[in-house]
């Protein structure tokens, strides 16, 4: 009987960690496809506002002058390609990601898949906001480094109040 018992414990902690590793892995996801999003969104958004695309928000924050836009565009046109093929990259990866994660298949090889695109993808982003900062004023580039401090602290914000959530929950469900 103790053996039986024991034997059941073993299975039901298994059981819990298989479904904790399927949440974590599909918050990793979902943190992935917001990255891939706000990298590669879909332009000024509903009704010509900036919408919930960080860059056309940080443009608009920056206030450019049109002679700026009009040189922004130009950079993001030159990108274009390279963003979009990126970007279908992570969402493929992400996609296999999850197909390994669900089906118990190789998640190393789609990890690997998964951080090859964000790589990319970040060196892309590095790439055109240089490019992009050269076009700023010293307020505008002084506005910049605000944000990116402000960035910073939110993430951690959010990524504590993410896992004070999962620990109510878990309370609460154990």
């Amino acid at each position: 009987m103790i053996f039986n018992e024991s034997v059941r414990r073993e299975i039901k902690m298994n059981r819990k960690r298989a479904q904790l590793l399927v949440v974590l892995a599909l918050v990793v996801l979902m943190g992935a496809s917001f990255a891939t999003h706000n990298a590669f969104g879909s332009g000024e958004g509903r009704h010509g506002r900036s919408g919930h695309d960080p860059l056309f928000r940080l443009f608009h924050k920056l206030n450019l002058t049109d002679p700026q836009k009009q040189k922004a565009a130009a950079i993001l046109k030159s990108h274009e390609d390279e963003a979009k093929a990126i970007a279908t990259g992570m969402a493929n990866a992400r996609a296999q990601l999850l197909k390994a994660v669900l089906s118990g298949g190789d998640v190393v090889d789609a990890s690997q898949n998964m951080a090859s695109n964000s790589l990319l993808a970040a060196q892309l982003g590095s790439k055109m906001v240089s490019e992009l900062s050269g076009i700023l004023t010293l307020d505008q580039k002084t506005t910049l480094q605000n944000m990116q401090t402000k960035i910073g602290s939110h993430i951690s914000e959010r990524l504590d109040k993410r896992f004070a959530h999962w620990d109510e929950w878990i309370a609460k469900h154990q």
